[in-house]
């Protein structure tokens, strides 16, 4: 027997893991080369708000000035639609056709290669035949790139639009010049624009046409290169150069030479407006004047950085007298806050976690243990970098779920080699055959983890890009865990133990191990005596319990939202009026918003009883929406021109200084508001959003009837409460006058084609050339004066010219018809769409339950009624399904990977289901945390499940992994099952005080910016709290009915045989 135990301890001597336990200096530099790699790697990685997403689209922009919607669908977006329908790779085709220009969205397939597809869509738009139209553009295709704003710099002050534009750009010269900073763009002004306003009345009094005058700018302001003189001793260069810059230039222009020799100049004939493009557009920041740069990253470069740099920039920038420059929308800031947040609820964390450790363990014990959490963090940044990681609030917010769980398998570990201590066995001998004894059932504990977590790298859609990194980081952690617990943690235990020291440390610890002690056998061997006794009984109550829970959740009284709103630090409103309304009247709303911000803000002043206003700045545009469109990551900006549009924007207090939540600012803003006729307003108080709570694509080949039916959408939707913002993609376009030729003017030889041309030189303009100074591409138009074009009446007195050179009044050779078209024409896979879309307050209504209701009921009815109707999910339903359909084929798969590895390690099929079957009941305790702290179930609950599936699995493996052990070694079944608890209680135990210490400080805070992450900390403390009664309880009685069936089984074969031999039987 001697020789037994002594062959064994000689086996478990060799080996990699005991060579590590004995070689102290190997297992400290491999502590070490971990450390200092992971800060080399945290120094190295970038550092940005929120992950980039790559939007796997191609987008196809054609600019056709002065073009309406219905010209840029026929002529350039259908066309484009037909050439690149049949690509390979190609999933989906959007178009949008607005005024002036046209954009086609080519939507990829998840495993389509981007750049391929770029070759083929451009291969196939180039042989396109007369392609683009005359006076459009040449088409910009492009992989759709999302480039992340960072801050901006907003320029304010009493000064001209001249002024303000020339400093912006000087600034944005003077910030891309910075090392950290490679895009910044100019917003909130107007382009700069040479009009050439010729009134009808010169054209007719010198006998001129806009297509001469054009000809005349393009023939004299120019620079054409002449060649070379080559002499003997020299080269000279020849070079006409008579470019036209400025308004005295081009006035100076020879339009034509008189009968008596003097000459017709431009500035005889007209006006030269060197001004601003003819455009109803101003910006106002904090009430005065203002242009803004958006200072954005990427590639490589770090928020942080840009901020530094931007700072420093800002604070030695010398301005003229009445203007102001400051920092805005700053999103390093809120990086930097949320940062600060969950580093420091990550150092509580892991101060608690410590301190529960050092409460029932040995000093040396609970620091190594503590310690593997930095180590496994540090290593961890060499997987994260390596596969393109990056440090993220997601990324961030992974390492704080991961927190809870990392030191679970270094307390199995020390507890093990504890217990050889405590056996007696000499400090080297106990540490490597206590890591022997737990090192399988902790390695597949990991790996079953791991396995839990690996789907989420597969999740779909775009909330899976940014996701993702989740998994990566939990990941990386568990392994590098596994890697500290085995190799580095047993060396530093390996040592013998100090002398105790008589202190209130020692004293504490022992009347807490004697409570601990007491409680096992008073308490915990009592119930788990009665569970095996009546197992039952005890597995009936479990199900039970979840019935009840699942009954709660189907009833609504534990609400289910997909992605809960994250609170920013801005509210943005943006106004839609009715396509046409002039400038003056959207100024008017404008200012009726800015009025009721301000008396929501002395309401809120008032409470806050401070010397800080709780709004800090405010911006308002008319003519455009700069920073309205969707915010967050993959956010586009908003395109949003003319004079119909607007938009306001306040900048709230810090999440961090400011005790009431954006949304219910963005609440009294909105009450305050009241309603605007004609007024569409849009607002934005979430930093990220997965979409329109509510977003139905409806699409009909008869446009009357697709727009019966999206206002019978709306009705419904009018009829649930909690919904709002209930909107539909149609809007009627500007009034229009449609131009036809009358009989007499074909009979005098004029065309179509003519007359068009005429009539846009005149209100449009004709572009003469363009210009390039300084930095501005400047286009030239020669057109009417402006009064002439902002009167109708001055169509009617307008002459057309006929090609035998002869003027006629317009009323004599073409007709006028008014009408209206659209503002913008959608379509979607070559149909024309029109989308309903509405917000759900998530108080009130349940944004899943309505958009079934839709699914099931409203829209196959809608269907029914209208043959032909076509309609699909988009926002965030479409986000959510994808997302929620992939996770659950990839939950699938990693469920049957657990099983066969826990087969495996068990040589059993059932006792792995028995693990398993515990994974559901931990889903109790965290649906009991949700209600209790008055928190939905969301998509961050997921996580806080898929990590509470883990540790449920790990507890419920190494007690299982004990009671086999004790029944090897001959002991019975409920002795053994029995032994196993006590000894298994003090791990398990101590695994979850550990995740609840390490996950408490994220769910006490009552910061606003950590709201969002709690329901993740809830799922996983409350559920792992839970669960540990239920591997303490339920696992033993499912094994005493695991050895009944058995038994049962031995029974019956033996009775079988008993009959074989006694010959009876049948």
């Amino acid at each position: 027997m001697s020789q037994s135990v002594e062959a064994n301890s000689s086996a478990t001597r060799r080996g990699l893991l005991a060579w590590f336990v004995g070689n102290h200096i190997a297992a400290n530099l491999l502590m070490l080369l971990l450390m200092l790699g992971g800060m080399v790697a945290i120094n190295n990685s970038t550092i940005e708000i929120f992950p980039e997403i790559d939007p796997h689209t191609i987008t196809i922009s054609v600019p056709y000035p002065g073009s309406t919607p219905e010209e840029v669908e026929e002529s350039i977006n259908r066309r484009i639609e037909e050439a690149v329908t049949g690509i390979e790779g190609v999933d989906k085709i959007r178009s949008t056709a607005a005024e002036g220009a046209g954009t086609v969205i080519v939507e990829l397939s998840n495993d389509a290669d981007d750049r391929e597809v770029l070759d083929d869509v451009k291969s196939a738009v180039e042989q396109i035949q007369n392609f683009p139209p005359e006076d459009a553009e040449d088409p910009e295709i492009v992989d759709t790139d999302v480039i992340t704003r960072v801050i901006t710099i907003a320029l304010y002050g009493n000064a001209s639009e001249r002024t303000l534009r020339e400093l912006a750009y000087r600034i944005r010269d003077d910030v891309t010049s910075l090392d950290d900073i490679s895009i910044a763009k100019v917003v909130g002004v107007r382009d700069y624009e040479i009009g050439v306003e010729v009134s009808e009345q010169a054209l007719r009094k010198y006998n001129l046409s806009f297509a001469k005058v054009a000809e005349a700018v393009r023939n004299f302001s120019l620079k054409l290169p002449g060649g070379t003189i080559r002499s003997h001793d020299q080269e000279i260069l020849l070079r006409s150069d008579g470019q036209a810059y400025h308004s005295a230039d081009f006035a100076a222009i020879a339009v034509a030479t008189n009968p008596d020799g003097t000459v017709l100049r431009l500035g005889d004939i007209g006006t030269i407006n060197d001004g601003f493009e003819a455009v109803d557009q101003s910006s106002l920041f904090n009430g005065k004047p203002a242009a803004y740069i958006n200072v954005s990253r990427v590639g490589n470069q770090k928020v942080l950085e840009i901020e530094e740099s931007i700072r420093d920039y800002v604070q030695t920038l010398s301005l003229p007298a009445g203007l102001q420059v400051t920092i805005w929308s700053n999103r390093a800031e809120y990086l930097r806050g949320r940062t600060d947040l969950l580093v420091r609820n990550g150092l509580m964390g892991l101060t608690l976690v410590f301190a529960v450790l050092l409460l029932f363990l040995e000093l040396r014990l609970a620091f190594w243990t503590t310690m593997g959490i930095p180590i496994s963090f540090l290593g961890a940044f060499l997987i994260i970098y390596s596969v393109g990681g990056t440090i993220n609030m997601i990324s961030l917010f992974a390492f704080i779920l991961v927190l809870g769980i990392v030191v679970d398998d270094a307390i199995i570990v020390g507890e093990s080699i504890y217990n050889k201590r405590e056996q007696g066995l000499e400090p080297l001998d106990a540490a490597i055959e206590g890591l022997h004894e737990v090192i399988n059932p902790v390695s597949v504990g990991i790996l079953t983890t791991v396995l839990a977590f690996a789907p989420l790298l597969y999740t779909r859609g775009d909330l899976g890009q940014i996701l993702w990194i989740i998994p990566v980081v939990v990941i990386s952690v568990l392994l590098m865990s596994l890697l500290e617990a085995c190799l580095i943690l047993p060396a530093h235990l390996a040592y013998p133990k100090r002398k105790v020291v008589a202190g209130a440390i020692p004293w504490l610890q022992e009347t807490l191990r004697n409570l601990l002690q007491r409680l096992i056998d008073s308490v915990y061997t009592p119930v788990l005596k009665f569970s095996i006794r009546q197992p039952w009984i005890v597995v009936a109550s479990v199900i039970a319990a979840m019935m009840l829970i699942i009954a709660v959740i189907q009833g609504g009284h534990l609400k289910v939202v997909f992605f809960p709103p994250i609170d920013a630090d801005t509210i943005s409103a943006k106004v839609r009026m009715p396509s046409g309304t002039p400038a003056t009247e959207t100024r008017a709303v404008i200012e009726r918003m800015l009025d009721s911000i301000e008396q929501v803000r002395e309401d809120y002043d008032q409470r806050l009883a401070g010397e800080q206003s709780i709004i800090r700045n405010i911006s308002a545009s008319v003519g455009s929406a700069p920073f309205a469109g969707r915010s967050g990551p993959g956010a586009k900006s908003d395109s949003s021109k003319g004079s119909h549009f607007g938009e306001v924007k306040i900048e709230l207090l810090r999440g961090e200084d400011r005790p009431f939540k954006a949304s219910r600012i963005e609440a009294d803003w909105r009450e305050q508001i009241g309603e605007i006729p004609g007024a569409e307003i849009t607002f934005k108080s979430s930093i990220m959003s997965a979409g329109d709570d509510i977003n139905i694509e409806l699409a009909h080949a008869d446009f009357e009837q697709l727009l019966k039916s999206a206002e019978r959408v709306k009705a419904v939707l009018h009829s649930y409460a909690g919904v709002s913002e209930i909107k539909d993609s149609f809007e009627a376009g500007k009034p229009e006058l449609q131009l036809s030729i009358k009989p007499s003017g074909l009979a005098a030889g004029l065309t179509l084609r003519d007359l068009a041309r005429q009539v846009r030189q005149a209100y449009y303009g004709e572009e003469a050339q363009r210009v390039q100074r300084g930095r501005d591409d400047i286009k030239v138009l020669v057109r009417y004066s402006e009064s002439e074009r902002r009167s109708l009446a001055s169509i009617h007195n307008m002459r057309i010219r006929l090609q035998s050179g002869q003027e006629v009044p317009f009323h004599t050779v073409a007709d006028i018809k008014e009408g209206r078209g659209y503002a913008t024409i959608n379509r979607a896979d070559r149909r024309q769409i029109v989308t309903v879309s509405a917000k759900v307050d998530k108080d009130i209504a349940n944004a899943n339950e309505i958009n079934a209701r839709l699914r099931d009921k409203v829209l196959p009815d809608l269907q029914s009624d209208i043959p032909g109707l076509f309609y699909s999910f988009e926002g965030k339903e479409k986000e959510r399904m994808e997302s929620v359909n992939s996770l659950i084929q990839g939950l699938s798969i990693a469920m049957i990977a657990i099983f066969s590895v826990l087969a495996v390690q068990l040589r059993s099929y059932t006792q792995p289901l028995i693990i398993m079957s515990v994974i559901p009941v931990g889903f109790i305790g965290a649906a009991i945390g949700h209600m209790l702290l008055g928190y939905p179930i969301s998509f961050f609950s997921m996580f806080g499940l898929v990590a509470l599936s883990g540790v449920v699995v790990n507890d419920s493996l190494i007690l299982i992994d004990m009671t086999n052990r004790l029944l090897a070694e001959g002991m019975p079944v409920e002795p053994a099952i029995i032994a196993a608890g006590r000894r298994r209680f003090r791990p398990i135990m101590f695994t979850t005080l550990t995740t609840c210490a390490g996950l408490g400080p994220i769910i006490s805070e009552k910061s606003l910016q950590a709201q969002f992450l709690i329901p993740m900390a809830i799922s996983l403390a409350f559920g792992v709290a839970f669960a540990t009664l239920i591997t303490l309880i339920v696992v033993p009685a499912l094994v005493k009915i695991r050895s009944q069936f058995e038994g049962l089984i031995d029974r019956g074969v033996a009775n079988q045989k008993q009959e074989i031999l006694d010959g009876t039987l049948k």
